[in-house]
């Protein structure tokens, strides 16, 4: 599954750093990996600075990856 997305703003402003994070989570074991191009936009972005005609362009994509021999999770999900 892969999911790609750009994004652009004349102006973009955080009031406080985004704590962003991609986690995969599941089994039979996977393959997965996420990347972003940035313009006009750092990696790590300041509070209250304001960035002028940025764009980001987003991919996050992942397989599942079994192994020999594993069929089912060895914990089953709970609810």
């Amino acid at each position: 599954m892969a999911f790609s997305a750009i994004v652009r703003a004349d102006e973009m402003r955080w009031g406080e750093v985004p704590d962003a994070r991609i986690a995969f989570h599941g089994c039979p074991g996977h393959s997965s990996l996420s990347a972003s191009d940035r313009t006009d936009l750092p990696d790590q972005v300041a509070p209250g600075v304001r960035y002028r005609d940025a764009r980001v362009r987003y991919v996050l994509a992942t397989q599942l990856a079994a192994q020999d021999g594993e069929d089912e999770c060895a914990d089953p999900p709970t609810a």
